[in-house]
């Protein structure tokens, strides 16, 4: 937990509400961490881009586990998305954009008070915006296709 807690304080600082529990019920203790992708100081969203676990997320965990004197991992920037394909993908899970835009949707929309208001506040989270013919499109950051948002959900619509 303790070392848990240090990560999550080198890594996020004091810009996301971050939880985090540790359990021993497996064959390795270890830790899982929760935290609110929208930093409650800036309103920016985290974005995890390609690298940034090699780049940054690794040597810090390298940097703790030195201190408690626990075994470490190299990776090297460049390398990650091999290890990643080594990883078991039913314990990787799959990410799905439609969810996570459908999450930033909806707490786009509860904080709005206008339709471009939702807009200026998806920007805000990251996405480029294009409309057509009275229909809104997204690109999430880094993506290359944007999305119709009604493809992720026929209620969202201008009207509404």
């Amino acid at each position: 937990m303790e070392i848990t807690q240090k990560f999550v304080e080198r890594y996020f600082g004091d810009n996301f509400q971050c939880l985090y529990a540790t359990h021993d019920n497996t064959e390795h203790v270890h830790s899982h961490i929760l935290f609110n992708s929208v930093s409650w100081r800036t309103g920016k969203k985290y974005r995890y881009e390609k690298g940034d676990w090699a780049r940054e997320i690794q040597p810090i965990v390298n940097e703790l586990c030195r201190e408690y004197s626990l075994s470490i991992q190299d990776i090297e920037v460049g390398t990650e998305e091999k290890a990643v394909k080594k990883w078991d993908k039913t314990k990787q899970g799959i990410f799905r954009w439609n969810h996570q835009i459908s999450l930033d949707v909806e707490g786009s929309i509860s904080f709005a008070n206008s339709y471009d208001n939702f807009l200026k506040l998806m920007e805000l989270k990251g996405y480029e915006i294009k409309q057509k013919n009275g229909v809104t499109f997204l690109k999430p950051m880094g993506e290359k296709r944007y999305i119709c948002l009604t493809d992720i959900s026929a209620s969202y619509t201008k009207k509404l």
